[in-house]
Order: C-alpha cells, then sequence, then structure tokens
C-alpha cells in the first residue's frame, strides 16, 4: 500500500471532519511497530471483535491509555412525534477517555 500523499483527496465525515480511515492507521501502524500489514490488520479485527463481544454481553471495555467504551441509553427526543408515534430512545457507544489520552490529544493540560 502506498503511504498517503497531500495530493490525494481526504475523506471527510457527514459533519466535515477529516477522517484517519483503517487502510491508513494499517500502514502507520505497521510501520511504527515493524510488522507486516496482514498482521496488523489481524490484530486490529481482533481487538473490534473483542471490544464488540464485550459490549454486547453488556460488558464495559477498558483500554489503558484509550479509556472505556460502554452502552448508554440516548434519551428520545422532545420534539413531539411524527404520526403520533413515539420516539423510542436509542442505545450508544459512548467512550469515557483515559486522562492520558485527553492529554495526548491536547484537550486536558494534565490537570
Amino acid at each position: 500500500m502506498a503511504p498517503p500523499t497531500d495530493d490525494r483527496t481526504v475523506k471527510k465525515s457527514l459533519r466535515g471532519l477529516e477522517i484517519l480511515d483503517y487502510p491508513v492507521v494499517v500502514e502507520k501502524l505497521a510501520e511504527q511497530q515493524k510488522l507486516s500489514e496482514i498482521k496488523v490488520r489481524a490484530v486490529v479485527r481482533g481487538l473490534v471483535g473483542l471490544v464488540a463481544e464485550g459490549l454486547k454481553t453488556g460488558k464495559a471495555v477498558r483500554i489503558g491509555g484509550l479509556g472505556v467504551l460502554r452502552i448508554r441509553d440516548t434519551k428520545a427526543p422532545s420534539a413531539l412525534p411524527l404520526e403520533d408515534k413515539p420516539r423510542a430512545a436509542k442505545k450508544r457507544v459512548v467512550l469515557s477517555p483515559a486522562k492520558q489520552f485527553n492529554v495526548a490529544v491536547d484537550l486536558d493540560e494534565g490537570r
């Protein structure tokens, strides 16, 4: 896989944020850890699978340096329901970031 170049189009999310996508993550991680991209893909897929399985069984998943992932119920919107159908609350995966993660992305000055 060729390294990303500055002139290649940047993927954007629906909200206009730049996305560090899976192939780039795998490439950079393989380079940093001096592993093949095939091995890194297997590790990343394995991690995602373990996290998903833990969340499906109702567990919170703590990843050192990143934080805790858990499923939370969100409140139903308070707007008037369409066609007299009440809106249901949704479940979402949320991350409670570790302090060192906030520091690493300059969200917290280590207080």
